[in-house]
């Protein structure tokens, strides 16, 4: 039993892992869930673990690039783009104008639904099959909406976007 105890997952074992680790971290002012997904994996390298601790250290400026990445994608009709529309087409127009109030008044009213996203929640795979190293959640609202805007960043470094339900 090799215990490693981590800023935000307590302590680890890091030869007999649980399936999962979950913590709640503030980011931008906001509680944002952060999980740990071991799935199959049953130990994890300290060094790796560390990383891993570096990453969610770093998460502000992670989250920067993904709101820039959202200004490009959208400017190019991407999956951000088609999530704001499909708010706008499916969702009771009130709500989201709510949701806008606070918003820089010289955006368009698309672009203000763009900027209030917020990230719900965070998943780490250190032993996804496919490449995938973090998932990010990003909805409006939750109580008007299931679908989410979610960001998937691979091992490599690579972002690309989906539209979830």
């Amino acid at each position: 039993m090799a215990i490693q105890s981590t800023k935000y997952f307590g302590e680890i074992d890091i030869d007999n892992t649980n399936e999962y680790y979950d913590s709640e971290i503030t980011l931008n002012l906001k509680p944002v869930e952060v999980t740990i997904d071991f799935n199959v994996l049953r130990n994890i390298d300290k060094e790796y673990l560390n990383q891993i601790e570096i990453y969610i250290d770093s998460l502000k400026t992670h989250e920067t690039s993904i709101r820039n990445l959202f200004q490009t994608d959208f400017k190019e009709n991407g999956f951000a783009k088609a999530y704001v529309d499909a708010l706008i087409e499916y969702q009771d127009m009130e709500e989201l104008e709510v949701l806008t109030e606070k918003s820089n008044g010289n955006l368009s009213f698309d672009e203000k639904l763009l900027s209030e996203l917020q990230l719900l929640r965070i998943v780490i795979y250190p032993d996804k099959d496919d490449n995938v190293f973090a998932v990010y959640d990003y909805t409006i609202s939750e109580e008007i909406t299931n679908d989410l805007l979610v960001v998937i960043v691979s091992k490599d470094g690579g972002i690309r976007l989906t539209i979830e339900s």
